[in-house]
């Protein structure tokens, strides 16, 4: 029989069940939360080892680039470089060889002690084996050493094409399962909050004014 005004409390239902599932919702939403910030934190470090491993990849294949590039631009070098060593080493064995026969002569006349004569022989036989020496030294660089080398370089510079590729799609996979699991998390924390709104729409319709 008590006279009221709008807005005074008439009645209040028991919301305690209510109040406990709020609680237990609020926790179940701070989790949901949480995981959603991992799960996009997560998916920025992938983005960011991404760009890192592609970074990488790149830098490895324009090395490969530069040193078949490099070796391209060496391979006359070192031709010549051989070719100088064989000039050098001919000259020196005609030198030596014109000096042994000349040395021959004279010790034929006795101008010469045979010693003499064996030094000069000596030196002689050691020209003719660094001209030797010399020619197969080329032969190697021309037919083994260069060849070799330029087939790795080449090897190299397809796998460091591939490395790329492969990198590119790991990439790929991986910031979609990151992304899978960031959109998972975030749809969880919807339902949740929307779960933890509808209690509390509840508790607030358990009082009638």
């Amino acid at each position: 029989g008590t006279y009221v005004e709008e807005g005074d409390l008439l009645c209040e239902l028991d919301a305690t069940q209510l109040i406990d599932r709020k609680l237990s919702q609020e926790i179940s939403v701070r989790n949901a939360d949480a995981a959603y910030v991992k799960s996009n934190q997560n998916y920025e470090i992938q983005v960011s080892q991404n760009e890192s491993d592609i970074a990488n990849a790149l830098q490895n294949l324009e090395f490969a680039k530069q040193d078949l590039a490099q070796y391209e631009d060496t391979y006359e070098l070192d031709i010549a470089t051989a070719d100088e060593a064989i000039q050098e080493a001919n000259e020196a064995y005609i030198q030596a060889k014109n000096k042994n026969e000349w040395s021959d002569k004279l010790a034929t006349q006795g101008f010469l002690t045979p010693t003499e004569l064996e030094q000069d022989t000596i030196a002689y036989n050691r020209a003719e084996i660094r001209k030797i020496q010399a020619e197969r030294e080329k032969l190697k660089l021309t037919k083994y050493t260069k060849p070799r080398e330029r087939d790795e370089l080449v090897a190299a510079l397809a796998e460091a094409e591939r490395e790329l590729q492969r990198v590119n799609l790991q990439a790929k996979a991986r910031l979609v399962d990151f992304e899978a699991d960031m959109r998972t998390n975030e749809d969880k924390l919807k339902l949740e909050r929307e779960q933890l709104a509808k209690l509390e729409s509840q508790i607030e319709k358990s009082k009638i004014y």
